[in-house]
C-alpha cells in the first residue's frame, strides 16, 4: 500500500475537520461581551449579568451569505466523507477531494467578503438607528479558520 493508497485517510479528516467547522463558532466579538456567531447564523452572547442565545434572523443578508456557506461547507464534508470512505486503499477519488478542498476554502472567503456589505443595527430610538459593517463588530473565529484548513488537508488528500 502506497502514500497515494492512504488519502483517503486525510479525506476523512478534512471531512471531520469541515464538520468541526459547523458546530464550532465561526465569528466573535469580544468588545463590552462575548458574542458567538456560528456560520448558520445562531448566536450566543453573554454579559456580566445576562446571556443570550438564538438565531439571528432579523437581517436578510446575514442569513442569506450564512446560509450558502453553510450549504457549500455541508455538501464538501459529505462528499469528503461519503468518498473517502468508499476510497479506502483505492485513488480514484482524488479530484473529488480536491474539489471540496477548493470549496472548503472558497466557502470562509465568500462569507467574508458578503459580510462586507452586511450592516448590523446596534441600537434604536425613536427616529434614529445606528447601524455598524459586520466586520467592525465580528473577527473571525475558529470555525472560520479550521474550514480553511479542512480545505487545505481535502487538497493534500487529492495531491497524495
Amino acid at each position: 500500500m502506497t502514500t497515494r493508497d492512504n488519502g483517503y485517510v486525510l479525506a476523512i479528516l478534512a471531512g471531520i475537520l469541515a464538520l468541526i467547522a459547523l458546530v464550532a463558532p465561526f465569528v466573535f466579538d469580544d468588545a463590552s461581551v462575548d458574542t458567538y456567531l456560528w456560520v448558520w447564523t445562531l448566536y450566543y452572547w453573554k454579559s456580566n449579568s445576562n446571556s443570550e442565545s438564538g438565531f439571528f434572523d432579523n437581517n436578510a443578508d446575514l442569513t442569506t451569505w450564512s446560509m450558502i456557506t453553510t450549504i457549500i461547507i455541508v455538501v464538501a464534508m459529505l462528499v469528503l466523507l461519503v468518498t473517502g470512505a468508499k476510497a479506502k486503499g483505492k485513488s480514484n477519488s482524488t479530484a473529488i477531494w480536491v474539489i471540496s478542498g477548493v470549496l472548503l476554502i472558497a466557502a470562509p472567503i465568500i462569507y467574508y467578503i458578503s459580510m462586507m456589505s452586511v450592516n448590523l443595527v446596534v441600537a434604536e430610538w425613536w427616529i434614529y438607528t445606528v447601524e455598524v459593517e459586520f466586520w467592525e463588530v465580528f473577527d473571525p473565529y475558529f470555525g472560520f479558520w479550521i474550514s480553511i484548513f479542512a480545505g487545505v488537508l481535502a487538497l493534500v488528500s487529492g495531491f497524495v
